[in-house]
């Protein structure tokens, strides 16, 4: 029994004197001293101080040239087509007043003999109801009576030859203006955008012949957004009738450029793309090589010029934080995200408004942007 209880107790005893010993060392060890946590070397981003500048917004847009005078040729009469011009072909240009077209004419000239016979018949009766009148007038005379009856004196008789007269010129002047019409020419200098009819072809009363534009004037319509509308000064649409505009495009690899005009806005804002037109107008120069000449139907690019703006800085691109801010850095060197104006995207630069003269813009993203994380700004010239 004895040895029973000794060979439980002795490694009891062991293991509670080891417990107490481990407590013993771990309450007798030294706190370690608490020392800071070392600040990580502030990163070094490219930035400038900005210098603000007073801008004038140039507002980019983009549109397809199309003339302002475009009109279908219709015929007035019907015939057989006996002439065309060789420039009556899709592409052909004309002269104002050339004839381009002509329908066979002779039906109608024998319509203008018939009429002027007619006419010279109407005369001969007129002229003979006026001397059957004074002989009336004189025999009424006569039997000594002063007044006498509408009938006698063939008034009546009188006034329906005076209006077959004027009938029978309505007539020749019909037969005329028909025959006129025959010939077919266009009271402006300009193209044949596409033909309908061709040579032996009978046409009848409203045939549509082709399709002709005028190349004096031009117009781009634009799509405008209330943003874009609202950096131009359209007092100037009032004041001087338009406002400047480049018109820009490209022919065999080279770019050029003419000068436009926004003459007017459309009234109502398109329900679809919620943008608002304009029509920027372009006048033909002859002395511009036709090779640098708009063309219709070409897709070209439109600088409008916009309002001025004061206190205004350039950008690079890549320096914009989520489209409208800023990284700056304050006083103390710490990163804050500022909200700017963005006024235009040129290239690969933009003009903002909204900061102060020498705030430090980061032209850089650190690789994570915390607000009021230490940096250290790199301004030197040249980092522009």
């Amino acid at each position: 029994m004895k040895f029973r209880q000794s060979t439980v107790l002795y490694p009891l005893a062991i293991v509670v004197s080891g417990l107490l010993l481990a407590v013993l060392i771990s309450t007798a060890r030294p706190e370690p001293e608490a020392q800071a946590r070392p600040e990580a070397p502030p990163l070094q981003v490219p930035a400038l101080s900005a210098v603000l500048e007073t801008r004038s917004i140039t507002v980019a847009t983009q549109g397809t040239v199309q003339p302002k005078t475009e009109i279908d040729l219709v015929s007035q009469v019907a015939g057989r087509v006996d002439f065309v011009a060789e420039n009556f072909v899709a592409g052909g240009y004309f002269s104002a007043g050339e004839m381009i077209l002509q329908i066979d004419p002779r039906d109608y000239r024998i319509e203008v003999v018939r009429a002027e016979s007619r006419l010279a018949d109407a005369r001969q009766a007129l002229a003979q109801e006026r001397g059957r009148a004074m002989q009336a007038k004189r025999e009424w005379r006569d039997l000594g009576n002063r007044e006498a009856n509408e009938l006698f004196l063939r008034r009546p008789q009188m006034a329906a030859a005076e209006s077959a007269v004027e009938a029978a010129e309505a007539d020749l002047e019909k037969a005329r203006l028909n025959l006129s019409r025959t010939t077919l020419s266009v009271p402006f200098d300009g193209y044949v955008r596409d033909i309908g009819v061709n040579l032996g072809q009978f046409v009848s009363v409203g045939s549509q012949l082709a399709t002709v534009f005028s190349t004096d004037l031009l117009e781009v319509r634009v799509p405008l957004t209330d943003r874009q509308v609202g950096l131009m000064d359209l007092a100037l649409l009032q004041r001087n009738g338009g406002i400047e505009a480049r018109v820009i495009s490209e022919y065999g690899g080279e770019v050029f450029s003419v000068a436009g005009k926004l003459v007017r806005l459309e009234a109502a804002v398109d329900t679809r793309s919620r943008v608002r037109y304009g029509i920027v107008e372009v006048e033909s120069d002859a002395s511009v090589s036709t090779q640098k000449q708009l063309v219709v139907g070409q897709f070209v690019k439109v600088d409008i010029t916009g309002r001025t703006f004061q206190d205004v800085i350039s950008v690079p691109l890549n320096a914009m934080y989520e489209r409208n801010s800023l990284l700056v850095a304050d006083q103390d060197n710490r990163l804050q995200i500022q909200p700017v104006e963005v006024l235009q995207v040129e290239n690969s630069r933009a003009w903002v408004g909204g900061l102060k003269e020498g705030t430090v813009v980061l032209l850089k993203r650190p690789g994570y942007v915390v607000e009021g994380m230490k940096v250290a700004p790199l301004t030197r010239e040249g980092d522009l």
